[in-house]
């Protein structure tokens, strides 16, 4: 009996540490995860590619499925998830409000639009593309080292995040209260 609830226990304090959201990440490619990619063409739906090399787009999947970069203006974050092979799905982005001189203002706009509409990925011949089904497409290669600052991987904490240690303390706090019971019982 004691067992079992050991083992129901444990299996509850796994369940709650976080673990899903970190495999949730583990389902792209190291590939696309361990780099920092660049936009080099923006096709928004019902219109023709438009060559953005150099335009100061640029993407970075980091931890717990964030995403920040540049909008070739202003610096954004968002959040994404996939939902099976090939397929992903980005938050709102989150971006600063500096006001932005033309045409990086108004690509930076069309980034943004597209960004909501995609729904798949794949990467071809070292591009990362992300789609959508009304012809939506961004084309991203991976970003030349070039010295400058880079947006960061990660965000600063905002005290939202795995509570793993405190669940691993409580669990160590009852097995080993636990553990004295049985002690107790065996004795008897």
């Amino acid at each position: 009996m004691y067992r079992l609830f050991l083992l129901t226990l444990l299996g509850l304090i796994v369940a709650f540490s976080g673990a899903p959201r970190a495999m949730a990440q583990g389902s792209l490619p190291g590939e696309i995860t361990g780099s920092t990619w660049e936009l080099v063409s923006l096709t928004p739906a019902g219109g023709s590619a438009e060559d953005t090399t150099g335009g100061g787009i640029t993407m970075a999947f980091g931890p717990q499925n964030a995403v920040n970069g540049s909008g070739g203006c202003n610096n954004y974050r968002t959040s994404y998830t996939t939902t099976g092979s090939g397929k992903i799905d980005f938050g709102p982005a989150a971006a600063t409000l500096r006001a932005c001189p033309e045409p990086e203002g108004s690509r930076e706009g069309r980034f943004f639009v597209a960004l909501d509409a995609v729904n798949a990925y794949r990467l071809d011949a070292g591009r990362l593309i992300l789609s959508a089904d009304d012809g939506t497409e961004l084309v991203f290669t991976v970003q030349a080292a070039t010295g400058g600052a880079t947006p960061p991987t990660t965000l600063p904490g905002t005290g939202g995040e795995s509570h793993a240690a405190l669940w691993m303390a409580l669990a160590a706090a009852v097995l080993g209260g636990a553990g004295l019971a049985l002690r107790r019982a065996a004795a008897r």
